[in-house]
């Protein structure tokens, strides 16, 4: 498998306007109904892709993507 690294500094400003959330996988997210985000932009941090299909999923850690991208 090959990692990609893109340079985030081209991104800025290319979501003005838009409604987007970035959500981490802690406890307290399981509790809330996170389906209602469906029609929004979503950033999604490591291992939240357990609970929600997020529209951009990042790995934060890369220790934990090699124990994880197996499952992904």
């Amino acid at each position: 498998m090959q990692i990609v690294k893109y340079n985030i500094r081209k991104w800025k400003n290319t979501c003005m306007g838009i409604p987007c959330f970035i959500l981490g996988n802690g406890p307290s997210l399981t509790k809330k109904d996170v389906k209602k985000l469906k029609p929004y932009f979503t950033i999604g941090v490591n291992r939240i892709f357990y609970l929600y299909n997020p529209t951009l999923l990042l790995w934060q850690d890369y220790s934990l993507w090699k124990t994880e991208k197996k499952i992904f």
